[in-house]
Parts: C-alpha cells; sequence; structure tokens
C-alpha cells in the first residue's frame, strides 16, 4: 500500500514542489484557452458574427460542463482526503461511481441540447444573424460531454494525487490537433470543402476526444500511481458512494453554474443595446480567461495540498498553503498585467482585424487588470474553503454575487447609459465584496481551536 508523504509546505523545496503541481496544470488550463482562441483567431478573421456565434455559445457550454464538472470537483476534495488517509480502495470506489453516474448524467444533458437548443439560444437573445451559427456550433461540440464525463473524473482523481504532468501533456496534444484540424476544416484543405464554423466545431469535438482516449490510456495503465485500475475496473454503481461525493461537488457546480449565468444574462443586455458590444465583451474576457488559468493553477494546487494534509490531520499547514499561494498569485498576476497593458493592441489584433472592435475593447482592459487581484484572491480562498469539503459558503457567496451583478449591471446600463462599461464596473465590485467576505471565513473556519470541528467528513 502507499504511504502518503506530507506536504512540508513550510520547508526551502516548498516553492519548486508547489510549482511542480501548478504548472502543469496552468499550462492545461492554458491549452483548454488557446483551443477557444485557435476557433477564434480563425473565425473572427473570416466573419464578425463566427466570432460572436462563438461567444454566445461559450457560456451556456461551459455552464453546461460546469454540471459535470462540479462532481468532479467533489470526487478531487473526497479522493486528496481518501489519499491523505490512506484509503485506496474507497479511492478506486470513489473514482469508478462518478465516472459511471456522469456518463448517464451527460447523456442527459447533450440530449436537452440537441432537443432544445434553438430555443435556449433565442431566450438568450442572440441575434438573428448569428443564430445559425451559433447553434451549428454547440450542437456539435455538446457531444463530446460522454467523453468529458471520464476525462474530467480522472483529471480529477490526478489532481487530487498531485499527478498533474499527464494532464498538461494531454492538453498539448489536444491544442496541436485542434490547430491542425482547425486549419484543415476550416478553410478546405487536402480536398476537402471550406466548412467555416462548422468545421471549427468538428475540429474542437475531434481533438476533445482524442485527448481524451489518451488520459484514459495514462490513467489505466500507468506505473507510479497510488492505485492501478484496468479500464474494466472504472464502471461501478455504488449509488450511496456517488451520493456523498455530488452533495460535496453539486455546490461548486451550482457555484460556477451561478457565475457562468451572470456572465449569460450579461451577454444577453448587450444583445439587446448592440452587437458590436457583444463582440468586445468577447474580446476582452480573452484575455481576462488566459490570466485566470494561471491563478486558478495556483488555487487548485492549494485546494489539492490542503486536502491530503487534512485527510492527514495535519491540520496547521492550511494557513501557510493559502498565504504562500496568495504571495505567488500577487507576483505572478503583477508581471501579467503590466505585459497586457505593454503589448494591449498587438494582442488584440491576434484575435481581430477589425480596427473599430479594438478600438472600443482598448479603454476596458484597465478594468480587467484592476479586477485580476480580488479576483484571483477570491479564486484562491474559494478553492481554501472548498478544501475542507466545505463548497456550500461559496454557492451562497456566489448567489449573493450573481444577483448584485445583474441588477447593478442593469441599472447602470439602463438608468445610467453607462454603456459596456458598465459590466465590468459590476464585476470589479462583486469580485472585491466577495474577496474580503470569503477571506473572513476562511480565517473563521480555520481557527485552531475550530478547525477539527468544521472539517466535513468526506472519507
Amino acid at each position: 500500500m502507499v504511504k502518503l508523504e506530507k506536504v512540508k509546505i513550510k520547508q526551502n523545496y516548498s516553492v519548486s514542489m508547489f510549482f511542480s503541481i501548478a504548472i502543469p496544470i496552468m499550462i492545461q488550463g492554458l491549452v483548454f484557452q488557446l483551443q477557444n482562441i485557435v476557433d477564434k483567431a480563425f473565425l473572427g478573421n473570416l466573419k464578425t458574427e463566427y466570432l460572436t456565434a462563438i461567444g454566445v455559445t461559450q457560456s451556456p457550454f461551459h455552464m453546461t460542463m460546469t454540471l459535470i464538472m462540479a462532481i468532479s470537483t467533489g470526487l478531487s476534495i473526497i479522493v486528496g482526503h481518501q489519499y491523505g488517509a490512506n484509503k485506496m480502495q474507497k479511492m478506486k470506489e470513489s473514482i469508478a461511481s462518478t465516472i459511471t453516474y456522469s456518463i448517464i448524467f451527460a447523456l442527459i444533458l447533450m440530449s436537452i441540447w440537441f432537443i432544445f437548443g434553438e430555443k435556449i439560444l433565442i431566450l438568450l437573445n442572440v441575434d438573428k444573424s448569428v443564430l445559425p451559427y451559433a447553434l451549428t456550433y454547440i450542437k456539435i461540440i455538446v457531444m463530446y460531454l460522454p467523453f468529458f464525463a471520464i476525462d474530467g473524473t480522472l483529471q480529477g482523481a490526478l489532481q487530487a494525487f498531485g499527478k498533474t504532468q499527464p494532464i498538461m501533456y494531454a492538453g498539448i496534444v489536444k491544442v496541436f490537433l485542434n490547430i491542425f484540424l482547425d486549419w484543415v476544416l476550416i478553410f478546405g484543405k487536402f480536398g476537402l470543402p471550406p466548412m467555416g464554423i462548422e468545421g471549427a466545431a468538428i475540429a474542437t469535438l475531434a481533438a476533445n476526444i482524442a485527448t481524451s482516449c489518451i488520459v484514459i490510456f495514462y490513467f489505466t495503465n500507468a506505473q507510479g500511481l497510488p492505485i492501478k485500475m484496468h479500464l474494466s475496473q472504472l464502471i461501478d454503481y455504488k449509488w450511496k458512494l456517488y451520493t456523498q461525493i455530488a452533495a460535496i461537488g453539486l455546490p461548486s457546480g451550482m457555484e460556477f453554474f451561478l457565475w457562468h449565468f451572470g456572465n449569460i444574462v450579461l451577454i444577453s443586455f448587450l444583445n439587446k443595446i448592440d452587437i458590436m458590444g457583444v463582440a468586445v465583451y468577447v474580446l476582452v474576457s480573452t484575455i481576462n480567461g488566459f490570466v485566470m488559468i494561471i491563478y486558478l493553477g495556483i488555487a487548485k494546487t492549494s485546494m489539492t495540498l490542503i486536502a491530503q494534509q487534512l485527510g492527514a490531520k495535519d491540520y496547521d499547514s492550511t494557513r501557510p498553503i493559502i498565504k504562500r499561494s496568495i504571495l505567488y498569485n500577487l507576483v505572478v498576476i503583477t508581471l501579467l498585467a503590466f505585459l497586457i497593458k505593454l503589448f494591449t493592441v498587438p494582442i488584440l489584433e491576434i484575435f481581430t482585424n477589425d480596427n473599430q472592435l479594438i478600438g472600443l475593447a482598448l479603454p476596458l482592459i484597465i478594468y480587467i487588470l484592476i479586477t485580476l487581484y480580488p479576483k484571483s484572491i477570491n479564486v484562491i480562498i474559494g478553492h481554501g474553503i472548498r478544501a475542507t469539503g466545505n463548497t456550500r459558503w461559496m454557492l451562497y457567496t456566489q448567489i449573493i454575487g450573481t444577483a448584485l451583478v445583474i441588477i447593478m449591471s442593469y441599472v447602470l446600463i439602463n438608468l445610467f447609459n453607462f454603456g459596456l462599461a458598465a459590466i465590468f464596473i459590476t464585476v470589479l465590485a462583486d469580485e472585491t465584496v466577495r474577496a474580503v467576505i470569503n477571506t473572513i471565513y476562511f480565517l473563521y473556519i480555520t481557527n485552531k481551536k475550530r478547525i477539527a470541528t468544521k472539517i466535513i467528513s468526506v472519507q
């Protein structure tokens, strides 16, 4: 049986240890963003409507994926605790049951998009000129959901083990395959007809499925993992165990669901004002998405380390891990903000050759850069709270945040005519308020006299 070595975050080697987990997560996340950017970069230079179509489908699709990813988050927390407690058989049962029921759930979600996709997009006020492109794109990419159910579960388990390099390698393969297939299918190479946005969707689907197969192959064949599971062992039907995982994961999923819902409402507001406003929002948000991947990698690493330490009943390491994570984050975010400000125009020109679009986006970059600080701290603190098994608190604060964003944006847009700037001002206010509230709560539950009683039993 594998024995877990305690993570000694206070030691001199802690920086390299921390980033040996964090950097692969960051690269994998950047690869995911690159995959989206490849489509936007290719298509945005063909038609602005293509860029808008991807933008209006991105949030609802990610919201759908979030419902599946939520279970993976719950699994990662549980497996991290089980790993720290050295409960190997329980880990196998947790992983297999999560895969089984997540596939079923994914098939249901995929069917909903096939049947009601057009009605959903109409409800989101998608412009008639964009609707056919958006519907074509999303009906193809949702076929990835059953594969994502498996892929996401295994990635959650690998993250809980601290084995993030394989996830990174699979992601790198994915983005290069996606770029090649985009080039072939969008523009019609090797005798194929140009397929435009349909080709981009097919390329994304094929690249995602291929790399899901790579992750499955690695997990069932690699040496050096704390557990060994053959392909036939990835299916199990322990419903009670799955419900325990879901009880932890679903609040996290609902939290991200609400975050995406808030984005959808914001895009809906913009759709009523000007289709160009949606394109600007998508363009600026793409840059924000890149930076978010960096601090999300730091946050996920802190969650992994805290979960392992809590499973091993090492409660004193919780705050030092978070403090170190925030310090790393502030250094990295400041460097990235400087580079983005310095090279704003060349970065924007990657995604569009529309000078009007670039001109509208430039003044909004400053809002994005300022928001990085409270948002990144909020994300890191939130992952620290989730590592305790308490995912409901972050859901509660997200409910408040989503309501604040929707109401404040509506008021600033419709009563004060702030236009597109209202969206970014509102997001800055929301992230700042929640960062303060969540930090206070984290300090409360990790008090030395209180933490042992506040850890939710997930083993």
